[in-house]
């Protein structure tokens, strides 16, 4: 779901397709609050790509991927931000 304009509005429609295990999302405009809600409806991610989500990047994106390494049921979760 590359490029499609995905924000964190969207996360909770995303979140409820709790089986996926690798997600895309490069170069959309999630955040913070969408993150956290797609991780925590995701539990079976294994790969979440959020490179070029510029409201994850600099010192948020830190804060994100803690985020995830604390919300995250799947403590195998990869998180990419390129």
């Amino acid at each position: 779901a590359s490029g499609c304009n995905i924000r964190d509005k969207h996360a909770g429609v995303l979140g409820a397709l709790g089986g996926l295990q690798t997600l895309v999302l490069r170069d959309n405009g999630l955040g913070p609050e969408g993150l956290w809600e797609l991780v925590q409806g995701c539990s079976q991610l294994t790969v979440l790509d959020v490179t070029g989500n510029e409201k994850l990047g600099g010192r948020g994106g830190d804060a994100c991927a803690a985020t995830v390494r604390h919300t995250s049921a799947n403590q195998h979760l990869q998180l990419v931000r390129g």
